[in-house]
């Protein structure tokens, strides 16, 4: 009987360290679920900030292409500009006069 009775203590203590080792398994993995949750929200908001600043970068790429459309015709325009008064200041010079080399009012 005290043979039976140790056997049974054994085997308590064994179902004991395997409930035990149960326990510490599945706090474990919910510690992990928790984590890989967390991760998961965490990449989305980095993953929403990417495409916003990618949003704001587009936005500011398509302003600043139009801004140098815009300074390129406005350079092309002083361009002229300068060329026609350059003809008119080496018509002057050649003697024909101011009213020479005009097209028109200014």
């Amino acid at each position: 009987m005290a043979h039976c009775k140790r056997m049974q203590e054994r085997m308590m203590g064994q179902l004991a360290a395997v409930e035990s080792r149960h326990r510490k398994v599945i706090a474990d993995l919910e510690e992990e679920k928790r984590r890989h949750a967390q991760d998961t929200a965490e990449g989305d908001d980095v993953t929403y900030m990417l495409e916003k600043e990618r949003e704001r970068l587009l936005q500011q790429l398509d302003f600043e292409q139009a801004q140098v459309q815009r300074l390129e015709k406005e350079q092309q325009r002083l361009w002229g500009q300068a060329e026609q008064e350059r003809h008119r200041a080496s018509a002057q010079a050649r003697g024909g006069g101011p009213a020479r080399g005009r097209a028109g009012p200014e």
